[in-house]
């Protein structure tokens, strides 16, 4: 019989669970094995206790939470279509990759206890993957078992390893799986030197818990309270370098972006469910051998967000664009595409007879905001929408000369008249077109360190937000970015259900190329805000929230 991979890696988990739990239920079936230990009450299987058996080679680790009154928080969120969605493709992937009188809820569920999934080193380019599964109770694992038993159509072979019985699994389709119980776990993996690997570590061959500094590792869970996936990578240039060695010749990773990869030691990936839908949270440990230590980078005071409106559907803001620059200009000297994207920027500013290192980005040195709004001012025409872009400087005079030049471009544009105007005591250049009288482009300075421009919209917009209707003191954004650190370095943020319902009102016929399973994600998703921090110089943090409505919402709104 020639061996086939079954390819756990890419199974569903219900999948994987079935598949694990058949070669354990031989063993409970036939007896509990010396090996199997008790669990004492307050052992808990965490991603320390789960690394005890996973090998020092893993590269990557992930523990999954299978506690269903964390897991049934989802049903809190979204329309009754994306419930329903949700519930079939579950109940199609169940019943694929399960024995059809197989109940996860009912069979599994009531006897396990998380589990954990270690990615080891290829072998030819094939990955090497352990699953560990904590048994909670083995009486009810053992009344399973013997209902697994009676499957048709596959056979179990039992072999001794190391004191431990390792169970093949011959599945119907001829596909061989491995599993062995060891201590208060189920292995398993569909190679057995995985199997192997993992009882030689039991016995006392180095784990992956005694690496150096994962047991730290493997303790952090950030912010997120009872997070239902964990993944870390406590080497990560290795995982990069086993990632590029599996790629062809000519897809060979960039040597700048293996020099920034050098700059994480390691990373730690969270997922959770919070009251405003769910939260991922990334955790980047810095190599301080080869990441500057960013004393001089400051959290943005998020001041400018008071001149963006309400109606705003999307925005970043930041600051550093004059070192964004200067380090993109840096890379170019040893990147040659990035050699050729500098080149190109300043060749198309040169056009307008502007230098980009100087006019351009050299007095873009403090915060900046860009948003892009949603009006029903008859300017937008059919578009309903409009863009506003906000910069501080230290350099007002340089900035000044910037906009001179580009004042001076109206010679070229027969069809735009250029006039400065006073607008609420401020004086404000407007771009119209000669035939409408429409404003295209205004731009003027808020304060001494603040200039605005708007593109498609009139500059009142700004002025207005700034006295009461600005997007910081919107519902909606303190709804969507309440989870999200407020000393951060800006935002990204996407009001979703506003740019849906825009689109779907400013464009004719595009409601009919939505599937109906498309809508019922978009209907369930108020929007997406993303954050980046430092809580400490050796840490870089990202979060990111997918804020969801709740069911209960969505249904007193229809």
């Amino acid at each position: 019989m020639s061996r086939q991979k079954s390819g756990c890696g890419f199974l569903s988990i219900f999948g994987f669970l079935t598949l694990a739990t058949a070669g354990g239920a031989y063993v409970y079936f036939n007896g509990f094995p010396s090996a199997l230990s008790f669990s004492l009450p307050w052992e808990q299987f965490t991603p320390v206790e789960a690394a005890k058996v996973i090998p020092d080679e893993a590269i990557v680790t992930t523990y999954i939470n299978t506690d269903p009154q964390t897991w049934s928080k989802l049903t809190h969120f979204g329309t009754p279509e994306a419930q329903k969605l949700v519930r079939h493709s579950l109940d199609e992937f169940t019943s694929q990759s399960s024995p059809s009188d197989i109940n996860y809820s009912q069979d599994i569920q009531p006897w396990i206890e998380d589990i954990a999934i270690a990615v080891l080193p290829s072998v030819q380019n094939e990955a090497q993957i352990l699953f560990v599964m904590g048994i909670r109770d083995k009486l009810k694992a053992a009344n399973f078992a013997k209902k697994l038993k009676d499957q048709p159509n596959q056979t179990f072979t039992e072999t001794k390893y190391q004191g431990f019985t390792i169970i093949e699994r011959t599945s119907p389709n001829s596909e061989l799986s491995y599993s062995a119980i060891v201590g208060k776990y189920l292995l398993y993996s569909d190679n057995r030197s995985v199997i192997e690997l993992a009882i030689n570590t039991k016995k006392g061959e180095p784990s992956y818990r005694n690496k150096p500094q994962v047991k730290e590792l493997l303790s952090q869970s950030g912010t997120l309270k009872n997070p239902l996936i964990q993944t870390y990578i406590d080497d990560y240039d290795q995982l990069v370098n086993q990632s590029a060695a599996s790629l062809p010749p000519d897809s060979q990773i960039p040597v700048n972006t293996l020099k920034n990869i050098t700059s994480l030691n390691s990373v730690v990936l969270l997922l959770g469910v919070e009251e405003t839908g769910i939260h991922l949270q990334a955790m980047a440990h810095l190599n301080p051998t080869e990441t500057p230590t960013p004393n001089n980078i400051q959290p943005s005071s998020s001041q400018l967000l008071s001149y963006l409106p309400s109606e705003t559907l999307m925005f970043m803001n930041g600051q550093g664009i004059k070192q964004g620059w200067i380090n993109l200009v840096k890379e170019s000297n040893t990147d040659s595409t990035i050699q050729s994207l500098v080149k190109q920027i300043r060749d198309n500013f040169k056009m307008a007879n502007l230098n980009a290192d100087q006019d351009v980005f050299g007095w873009m040195d403090q915060e900046f905001a860009l948003g892009l709004v949603a009006s029903n001012q008859p300017t937008l025409g059919n578009l309903g929408i409009g863009g506003v872009l906000v910069l501080q400087t230290s350099d007002r005079a340089t900035a000044e000369n910037t906009f001179d030049k580009l004042k001076q471009l109206s010679i070229f544009l027969p069809q735009m008249e250029v006039n400065t105007t006073d607008i609420d005591g401020k004086n404000i250049t407007e771009w119209k077109s000669k035939f409408n009288q429409e404003v295209f482009l205004s731009y003027g300075w808020l304060d001494n360190q603040a200039i605005a421009m708007t593109v498609a919209m009139p500059f009142q917009t700004v002025l207005q937000s700034q006295s009461s209707n600005s997007l910081s003191q919107s519902q909606n954004f303190k709804e969507i970015t309440a989870s999200l650190p407020e000393k951060n370095f800006g935002y990204f943020y996407l009001d979703l259900e506003r740019s849906f319902h825009k689109a779907l009102t400013s464009s004719n016929g595009i409601e009919s190329l939505i599937n109906p399973e498309s809508r019922a994600v978009l209907d369930s998703i108020k929007g997406i805000a993303i954050t980046s921090t430092m809580p400490t110089q050796a840490i870089s943090q990202v979060d990111m929230i997918l804020s969801l409505k709740s069911t209960h919402d969505v249904l007193e709104q229809k």
